[in-house]
């Protein structure tokens, strides 16, 4: 459709691998490592049927973006086009202003907290204080996005990829030594699933640098579908082979380090080990309460059994256990950390270029700084103000923007409006189905994303409560 050239003139087009680690490293976040305290209410087999059709849908939602994407640069003759274009053309002005407002908010939120986790983790390292440890991660990523070439980010990437899913390996290595194969087959409560549907949605997050990618890949609609399914492949292995591994040998690590009862509001104090709930003070508040009924009983029985068993913190448990586990899991989150906030940075350089109409890629500064003063400001002095209303936020907002958004703007390229313009009827013209299904699957899609976002709302224990419990577990682990 057009070609890349890089400071010197000369063509630099992206690679199909290097795109793909974009989308892998994007995906992959530190929160991957907290997922089967989520996921262990539900087990393996529900957990792992959950994450592969997220993983499905996540690569649905991703390639309607991509779809939208090609077909307004053909439209307009232009690359390098971002959300905000996407949505104005596609959903009118109001849409595209709320778009954006969502889009920025939510790119500056993670930046904060990759900004402060990560200075946590360089300070510790380091002996630096917390401001020029932040200031040395941030400024050095954002400094190789912004001074290498097409090709030479795409090796640091792929580069930083292979050493994160290096210390993931070390890391199953030593969480596998005590799976018990019977306990991933056995059954499993399909009735937990939802409370994981918000946590499990918000780890394939990858859709903020595919219009980074559709430049890379100069429009190339096989090579930007094959990008896209590779690098999500990655991360769904990773999750589903983790989420195993611990699910797996819960049982060991329960007798690696038995403590007393606690609630999850009392896992805010530090974590030192495992928190396995009590049997037998289940069974004696029961025996006190005197007149219940036998179904009642054997109700409060069944769920005491299944509290029982619950671990409320399968990582310390594992460090527990084992020593070796607690370096793996910090190297690993501070990898994973880089590579996702490299896709950040992309992603919203990319869209504030856009947005101030300069020249797509890595030659103008001001989409730089905008996109890292005021996020390292906050992170290295309260990052708690973008923190807890990402908490509140994050799940509606991130299902709206790469979930329902895509279908809908997806529907509007494919099929206008009843009031279509003659620009969207060029859009039409132009649109390259990358999804097949027709309108019955983007109303599946946009369906599907809709009915996650209530639960979240309506029983925020569903969702906000295992969100805080991951980040507290990743939190403590590597502090």
């Amino acid at each position: 459709m057009f070609s890349n050239l890089n400071r010197d003139l000369k063509h630099d087009p992206g690679s199909v691998f290097g795109s793909a680690m974009l989308v892998a490293g994007t995906t992959i976040g530190a929160g991957i490592l907290a997922l089967p305290a989520v996921t262990q209410d539900a087990g393996f087999l529900p957990s792992a049927a959950t994450l592969s059709i997220v993983c499905l849908f996540s690569a649905a939602t991703g390639l309607l973006v991509a779809e939208v994407n090609l077909a307004i640069m053909r439209q307009q003759g232009a690359a390098g086009l971002s959300v905000i274009t996407m949505a104005r053309a596609t959903l009118g002005e109001a849409g595209a202003l709320a778009s954006s407002a969502a889009y920025v908010f939510l790119h500056y939120a993670l930046l904060v907290a990759y900004m402060s986790k990560a200075g946590e983790i360089v300070a510790g390292a380091s002996g630096l204080g917390l401001v020029p440890a932040a200031a040395l991660f941030s400024g050095t990523f954002a400094a190789l996005c912004y001074c290498s070439s097409q090709k030479l980010l795409d090796q640091l990437n792929s580069g930083l990829v292979a050493l994160v899913v290096t210390s993931f390996l070390g890391l199953l290595v030593v969480a596998a030594g005590g799976v018990d194969a019977g306990s991933l087959t056995s059954g499993g409560d399909w009735s937990a699933v939802p409370a994981t549907l918000p946590v499990v949605a918000l780890a394939f997050v990858y859709h903020n640098i595919i219009p980074v990618i559709c430049n890379a890949l100069e429009g190339d609609a096989s090579k930007i579908r094959t990008a896209v399914l590779a690098g999500l492949a990655i991360p769904w292995a990773m999750f589903v082979t983790w989420d195993g591994a611990i699910l797996g040998s819960l049982n060991t690590l329960r007798a690696a380090a038995r403590l007393p009862v606690t609630s999850l509001a009392a896992a805010t104090q530090p974590i030192a080990a495992v928190q396995v709930s009590s049997l037998e003070t289940s069974t004696t508040n029961t025996a006190a309460g005197g007149a219940s009924s036998s179904s009642d009983s054997s109700s409060s029985s069944s769920s005491s059994a299944v509290v029982a068993s619950r671990v409320e913190d399968p990582l310390a448990a594992l460090s527990a256990a084992n020593p070796v586990a607690a370096p793996l899991i910090q190297g690993f989150s501070f990898l994973a950390i880089a590579t996702s906030y490299i896709g950040f940075i992309l992603g919203l350089t990319d869209f504030l270029a856009d947005a101030l109409a300069l020249p797509s890629g890595r030659q103008a500064p001001l989409p730089y700084a905008i996109t890292l003063l005021p996020p390292f400001v906050v992170a290295v002095t309260n990052p708690n103000i973008f923190l807890q209303a990402l908490d509140t936020a994050g799940t509606y907002g991130v299902l709206t923007l790469f979930g329902i958004q895509p279908a809908a703007m997806a529907w509007s390229a494919r099929y206008g409006s009843s009031s279509s313009s003659s620009s969207s009827s060029s859009i039409m013209q132009q649109t390259q189905r990358m999804v097949p299904g027709g309108k019955v699957a983007l109303l599946a899609i946009g369906s599907a994303a809709a009915g996650v976002i209530p639960p979240s709302f309506h029983h925020p224990g569903l969702a906000i409560d295992r969100i805080g419990e991951a980040e507290l577990i990743v939190k403590e682990l590597t502090a």
